[in-house]
């Protein structure tokens, strides 16, 4: 992720990459995508990727791309905005 990128646009960016490697064949299991996408975010998004890693949900295996995408959308919409 790019330190002036919208945290919406490095989500869709990283959904295009995905899903184009995804077309030539070559699947990551979710967890793996969450991992990078999680690793790629800029200091301004640790503590919340910090709270995500430890939840249930990823602990379990049971969140999802677009969970997580919804989780950082509500994140900046409910927490950034109030700065």
């Amino acid at each position: 992720m790019k330190e002036d990128e919208r945290i919406k646009d490095a989500l869709g960016r990283f959904s295009r990459i995905f899903n184009g490697l995804n077309m030539l064949g070559k699947k990551y299991p979710e967890r793996e995508i969450i991992t990078k996408v999680l690793r790629s975010l800029t200091s301004k998004w640790l503590s919340k990727a910090n709270t995500i890693v430890e939840g249930v949900h990823y602990q379990s295996g049971t969140l999802t791309f677009d969970q997580l995408r919804g989780n950082f959308i509500t994140y900046k919409m409910t927490i950034l905005h109030q700065n």
